[in-house]
Order: structure tokens, then sequence, then C-alpha cells
């Protein structure tokens, strides 16, 4: 469910809650795809209890002054409609 007003940065508050309810101290995060930022901003907020911080494929995010830059124009048209056209997943899926 959509919460109004989250950060990337609330993320680990969640992470924290569902650790502690599992009864794990200390953890390891993976972030996979656009999920890259969501473990990067638990190493960022959240040191302390980790172990590991894993990144596989993962991207920066799209709205970010320069983040296409060095894509090629494939590459730049892909992940620029992923940005920008909402219905782009459905469709390359």
């Amino acid at each position: 469910r959509l919460q109004p007003g989250r950060r990337l940065l609330d993320w680990p508050v969640d992470v924290v809650a569902l650790a502690d309810a599992l009864g794990l101290e200390r953890f390891a995060v993976m972030g996979s795809s656009g999920g890259g930022p969501y473990a990067l901003a638990c190493a960022h907020q959240i040191p302390d209890r980790l172990t590991h911080v894993v990144l596989v494929n993962s991207s920066a995010p799209l709205d970010r002054p320069g983040a296409y830059r060095g894509y090629g124009p494939l590459h730049f048209a892909a992940w620029w409609a992923v940005a920008h056209v909402p219905a782009w997943p459905r469709v390359a899926a």
C-alpha cells in the first residue's frame, strides 16, 4: 500500500522492524535491479546491523542529472521508457 511522503531513506526502518520481528541482530541485504538503491539506503542508515550489502545488476535512480551518461542509443531509449512511460514494463514483459 502506498504511503504518501515516504522517501528512500524510510525503507531501512521497515527492514529493521522485520529483522527485529525475526530475531535477527545482524543480517545481510541484497538489492537486485531497482532494489539496489534500497539496499544502499540500508547500508547508509543501519551499517551496524549489516554483515554484507550486495548489489546485483543494479541501477542508479533515473531521475538524477547525468543518469543516462555513457548509455548507447538502445540502452538510453529503453531506460528512458522505463522512467517516463508508465505502461512500458508491461509492454516489455
